[in-house]
């Protein structure tokens, strides 16, 4: 039931996602004919990529929360099946990963220096504690293999 849930979450994801995005490309075609008009498009422009990255971002921070039950799979899960809490775990840390990748993309666009650092830092620790995760899980999967 959980994992329903999650999946229903995922999607909701992906579509606020493209939402976010198409937000974001609106911001590009605000007018830019004076200087007020150039402030507001540049500031709207801010508030988009800062929209468009925080969803990748729940996106990674929900998947690194899957390993928890990855982790019970792996050592309480079918051991005829084990295999496949490895390919789990393998599969998480590339969708994890992968979102860290879109939140970069809009993080590289954004001015704030303060505010990309701690998005950035929160990125590395994401990916870190994830990779050990599943280097963790892959170890108890191949003991068991």
């Amino acid at each position: 039931e959980k994992t329903l849930v999650m999946k229903n979450e995922f999607l909701d994801l992906m579509n606020k996602d493209t939402e976010e995005f198409l937000e974001l490309m609106k911001a590009f075609k605000l007018p830019k004919e004076s200087d007020e008009d150039k402030k507001i498009r540049s500031q709207k422009i801010q508030e988009g990529y800062v929209k468009a990255l925080k969803v990748p971002l729940e996106v990674a921070e929900k998947a690194f929360d899957i390993y928890k039950y990855i982790e019970v799979a792996s050592r309480l899960g079918n051991k005829n099946a084990i295999s496949d809490a490895g390919v789990a775990a393998l599969m998480i840390q590339a969708a994890l990963e992968g979102a860290i990748l879109n939140v970069k993309i809009n993080l590289g666009s954004i001015k704030d220096d303060g505010y990309k650092k701690e998005i950035t830092s929160i990125c590395e620790e994401l990916i870190t504690k994830g990779r050990n995760k599943r280097d963790n899980i892959l170890s108890v999967v191949n003991n068991q293999i």
